[in-house]
């Protein structure tokens, strides 16, 4: 997957700056973002009935070969010259509708992988993957786009899918054996009155989905904060992404050490009111430097909240509904986004970049201010994993 994933934040890079070459609107950007996410918002409850049903190696070997066959797209409207904004809009759509079902199903299966007693390890892990991808593919994408141009880079990122597809046809699945005849309840229905015995996972995802929608979208307006505000090219935003993404990529490793610390609660307020002040700080520089700093911390402070809180979901799920379950993070955490996205894009027009961060990490400060007493609570009083209750 370090290939694959190297390829796609290469793609996200060069298409944020390819929507903005070709709008110059700052609106466009969020809504990308916004067709990107939209489908996990709709589908990504359908996503977790699939992989709690259904093989989820089948699942995500469909899946990513519909993601590379969207690179392939972009890659050949690009060499023909005739690439729109519409035609970006319409790839990320469908792009997106791979997501709401890949994200549920390769979540779910990594406790069938390595078990209950490695999971914190494992997520860990999988986190510092994506986040050591996250660093390395902007920089690359500002590398080579400059080198190879927008067509070599949208070629690139379609051909890392073969490696992670190659990796998935030789690895031995664990399938866990549905159990059919014997429900009485919608999937749905029974993930949701499961829901309501978990109030640390209901806390949790709503931190979640503030972070998704207030905090986040500043990953949206990085283009035109480069190019407007720092007056970076292509490279420079690259290195921004990259800073951000190395920030990331340290906060997961310190995960891996952390993965056996008790106390989740306090990995997540540390997470979520570093990433609100370091984002805050961030809008007030203006040269290079201080922006990498700032954009380092953010990543690092947001890898530590958004892995505590993914953690606390995945330790709190039954297998059986575990997909589903997953499912609803994957909602607060990428199906908000859409409405974040478009949101920050609109505001970023009309008052200023600045002005939309500083609110957003505002509402985010509030929100925790009021949540995390009660999840601190519920994880002290609802400390049992759910397959020790099985047991």
């Amino acid at each position: 997957m370090a290939v694959s994933l190297i390829g796609s934040w290469m793609q996200m890079m060069v298409e944020g700056w390819l929507v903005y070459d070709l709008t110059g609107s700052r609106h466009a950007l969020g809504q990308i973002r916004f067709y990107h996410t939209l489908p996990v918002t709709l589908l990504s409850f359908a996503g977790g009935i699939v992989a709690d049903h259904f093989s989820r190696k089948k699942i995500l070997l469909t899946t990513q070969s519909i993601s590379m066959v969207s690179a392939l797209l972009l890659a050949w409207l690009a060499y023909s010259g005739s690439i729109q904004f519409w035609h970006i809009g319409l790839i990320s759509l469908l792009l997106g509708t791979a997501h709401s079902f890949d994200i549920p199903a390769r979540q779910s299966l990594m406790a069938g992988l390595v078990g209950s007693k490695d999971l914190p390890n494992a997520i860990a892990l999988n986190t510092s993957l994506f986040n050591g991808a996250r660093c390395i593919g902007p920089a690359l994408g500002g590398i080579l786009l400059g080198l190879v141009g927008v067509v070599g880079c949208f070629l690139g990122n379609a051909l890392s899918y073969l490696a992670v597809i190659g990796s998935y046809l030789l690895i031995r699945f664990p399938e866990t054996p549905r159990k059919e005849g014997t429900r009485k309840k919608g999937p749905i229905r029974e993930a949701l009155d499961y829901l309501e015995t978990r109030r640390p996972i209901r806390i949790t995802l709503i931190m979640v989905a503030c972070v998704s929608l207030f905090a986040w979208p500043y990953s949206v307006l990085l283009p035109a904060f480069a190019k407007d505000r720092l007056g970076l090219s292509a490279e420079g935003l690259g290195l921004l992404m990259a800073a951000n993404g190395l920030g990331a990529f340290l906060g997961a490793i310190s995960m891996v050490l952390l993965a056996d610390y008790s106390k989740k609660a306090n990995l997540i307020a540390i997470g979520g009111f570093g990433l609100m002040g370091s984002l805050a700080l961030f809008t007030a520089t203006r040269t290079l430097m201080p922006a990498l700093v700032m954009l380092f911390l953010a990543g690092w402070f947001m890898i530590l909240f958004f892995s505590s809180c993914n953690l606390v979901v995945q330790i709190n799920s039954p297998d059986p509904l575990r997909g589903r379950l997953m499912s609803f993070y994957s909602f607060a955490f990428i199906g908000l986004t859409p409405f974040g996205s478009l949101l920050a894009g609109w505001a970023a027009d009309r008052i200023s970049i600045q002005s939309t961060l500083l609110v957003g990490q505002g509402i985010c400060a509030a929100t925790f201010l009021f949540t995390l007493p009660a999840l601190i609570r519920s994880i002290r009083q609802d400390p049992i994993h759910p397959e020790e209750e099985a047991a």
